[in-house]
């Protein structure tokens, strides 16, 4: 009987020693992100851009596809996000999450989960992330009109960003002028306006292409350092610059203060060019503007068309280092752990070869318990076993044989 008491304690002792903390979290892997809000503002509901590179170290946990990946809070609230690009081989992603609250001139942390199942894979939705979200597949939410006689339109599947689709816009007349607006409603300023444009325009003549933002101002066609031009840009003098048939993403910035600013980069992400303007403005729409002069024939696809809210300086981001989180697969619960809970544990990864080398030791000592049949420090040591395994990241199997290899050796030690 005594011996049964002393064995019990020593386990009670490694579970008091193990300092488990609970979460509402079933992904094996977590990074801690804080978000540093530089403005003199409160942000609500803020889409935050997470760009992960070479130098994040959950690459050998996360799967090769990202679908594993979800946020969130400090509270254990899932968060929307989004994965606009994810690119394992070259140990790339650009991923948007939607942050409820960041104070002013302080800081929050959200955490990014990965390894493991994902309970959260409806939150990986774009239209609930930004203010405004087309990306084209087949149809758009967008308002289309003012279409002239000599443009047409369609959801084209030649070319993407995202997706299978993209607008088109397109003028097949020899005489007529072409015109088409897409837009949605939108008032409010201290917006960023994203867009990624392919045009195929062989001629030198009038295409232009812009943001378009007041349905009564409208926007010239002129040289594209008009102050109502916005952005628009005029092939006739960008063609010979290679502007045509080549990849850009414009970007509109509408600030709080009326202040417009357009910039365009190039597929690398290179600043092309910008233009700012030096009125203020208000905004009824948002949206774009296609048009092309009499005679001239050309194509400009448009994809992945956001909006989303705008403060200057934009928070900054910094990418902790991962953390290894139970697995929970089995979303099991405690009287103290709520529902679809795990435990973490502050541990590392183990490798196989360790894995290994534990067993065998573990095998090393059964055998001897065989052999003596006797000894409570063999079995107190077999008891420990699994706790410390379970506490260095050996996989929920291992530890789970480990435990009834020492229930096993206690049972015949306390029989002997």
């Amino acid at each position: 009987m005594r011996k049964i008491v002393v064995i019990i304690m020593t386990m009670v002792i490694m579970l008091s020693l193990m300092h488990i903390t609970a979460v509402n979290a079933q992904g094996q892997y977590r990074t801690p992100i804080t978000i540093i809000n530089n403005a003199d503002q409160d942000l609500t509901d803020y889409q935050v851009k997470i760009e992960l590179n070479s130098s994040w170290d959950g690459w050998s946990y996360v799967s090769s596809d990202g679908s594993d990946i979800y946020f969130l809070d400090s509270s254990n609230n899932p968060l929307y996000y989004w994965i606009e690009s994810f690119d394992y081989t070259n140990q790339e992603a650009t991923i948007w999450v939607k942050v409820p609250s960041i104070p002013a001139n302080g800081q929050t942390t959200i955490y990014m989960y990965y390894g493991g199942t994902n309970p959260y894979s409806d939150y990986n939705d774009p239209e609930q992330v930004f203010l405004f979200y087309d990306d084209f597949e087949g149809s758009s939410s967008l308002t289309i009109d003012n279409i002239r006689a000599g443009s047409t339109y369609s959801f084209d599947n030649t070319w993407s960003i995202h997706g299978s689709y993209s607008f088109k816009y397109s003028d097949t007349s020899s005489s007529d002028y072409g015109e088409v607006r897409i837009y949605t409603s939108y008032t409010t300023l201290g917006i960023v306006v994203e867009v990624y444009v392919k045009p195929d325009l062989d001629q030198t003549k009038l295409h232009v292409f812009g943001f378009y933002f007041d349905r009564t101002l409208g926007i010239k066609y002129t040289a594209s350092t008009s102050e109502y031009s916005l952005g628009v840009i005029d092939v006739e003098t960008k063609v010979t610059e290679g502007w045509s048939n080549n990849l850009y993403k414009f970007v509109g910035k509408f600030k709080p203060n009326g202040i417009l600013t357009i910039e365009y980069y190039d597929d690398t992400g290179f600043l092309v060019d910008s233009y700012t303007t030096t009125n203020s403005y208000t905004i009824d729409v948002i949206g774009l503007k296609f048009y092309t002069g009499g005679g001239q024939v050309g194509d400009i696809w448009v994809d992945l068309f956001i909006v989303r809210k705008f403060v200057d300086p934009e928070p900054s981001v910094s990418i902790g280092s991962s953390e290894a989180v139970g697995d929970g697969d089995d979303g099991s619960t405690s009287s103290t752990i709520s529902s679809n809970s795990t435990t973490i544990v502050e541990v590392h990864s183990i490798s196989v070869e360790t894995t290994a080398l534990f067993m065998m030791i573990l095998f090393i000592v059964n055998t001897v318990l065989l052999v003596i049949r006797r000894g409570i420090i063999w079995a107190i040591i077999e008891a420990l076993f699994p706790f410390i395994m379970y506490y260095y990241g050996f996989s929920i199997e291992i530890v789970v044989i480990s435990l009834f290899m020492a229930v096993g050796a206690i049972i015949m030690v306390v029989r002997s």
